[in-house]
């Protein structure tokens, strides 16, 4: 396995108003718990609102994560306003631009309201290692097919045994820096795609699955076992009662599948041009 500068990128813009005082559990427990001061992590890149930055702020000094940790606040609430949840990949990529390393980087992209255990976080990171070529997430999604044999976005995540899945969740996933620009060019070029991402509520919902269709047949995620009471995932509420959430989701799929091939005749769980195990 080669050594690697691991980056955290966790997005705390207050997206849902339900759950804003949320993401502050997070960051006490995590740091409480210091998951985030483990030795393979290499630094945070926190992408939050500028009246969030001074609670932040104090709340790492008072646990002095910042001694264990790099910590650097990156104020996205004019790139949250026009691209959403694709601000991740945006400031990402602009980063691994702007950072000269010999070491290749590995981005962690994690949502703000997932608590994973270090355990957890070290299996995906050991994964993430051995596949260089791979995308490893938490969480994972196969497509199925209609009766018209034309795929569908499913919410269920059935991987009792097998990695390899057609959608790897930004929840919680791993991803090499060289393969973010991809995706950013993919979105910014493709006007039906980038018209189909500003329309949703919240801007850039997909970027999963726009990042899954990039690279096509590399997506991993881990299994239940590996899973199995490691994590807490706190905003699985808001996802559940989100207007038309699914909907968006299988339109975009539907999007990007056209781009890849005629609607396949078979009706079996299908991956973007690959047939990962269900």
């Amino acid at each position: 396995m080669d050594t690697v500068w691991v980056v955290m990128v966790v997005m705390c813009n207050g997206r849902r108003p339900w759950v804003c005082g949320l993401w502050k559990l997070w960051l006490l427990l995590c740091l409480h718990f210091r998951w985030l001061t483990t030795a393979s992590m290499s630094q945070v890149l926190l992408l939050v609102d500028d009246d969030q930055l001074s609670v932040i702020d104090r709340l790492l000094h008072k646990t002095g994560v910042t001694r264990s940790v790099l910590v650097t606040f990156v104020d996205t609430r004019s790139m949250f306003a026009t691209h959403g949840f694709m601000t991740r990949f945006l400031v990402a990529a602009q980063f691994a631009q702007r950072v000269r390393r010999e070491e290749p980087i590995l981005f962690c992209f994690m949502d703000d309201d997932m608590l994973l255990s270090t355990h957890l976080y070290d299996k995906l990171l050991q994964h993430a290692l051995r596949d260089k070529d791979a995308i490893w997430g938490v969480f994972g999604r196969n497509l199925s097919l209609d009766d018209d044999g034309i795929p569908i976005y499913s919410t269920l995540s059935p991987y009792a045994e097998t990695t390899s899945c057609s959608i790897a969740l930004t929840k919680c996933v791993m991803i090499r820096a060289a393969f973010v620009p991809h995706i950013c060019d993919t979105y910014m070029r493709r006007q039906d795609i980038f018209q189909h991402m500003q329309s949703s509520t919240p801007k850039g919902n997909g970027e999963d699955i726009l990042m899954s269709w990039c690279f096509q047949g590399q997506c991993r995620c881990l299994t239940s076992d590996d899973r199995w009471c490691r994590y807490v995932d706190l905003g699985v509420l808001s996802t559940l009662f989100r207007k038309g959430h699914q909907k968006h989701r299988t339109q975009l799929v539907r999007l990007l599948w056209a781009c890849v091939r005629h609607p396949a005749q078979e009706k079996t769980a299908v991956g973007f041009g690959s047939q990962p195990g269900t």
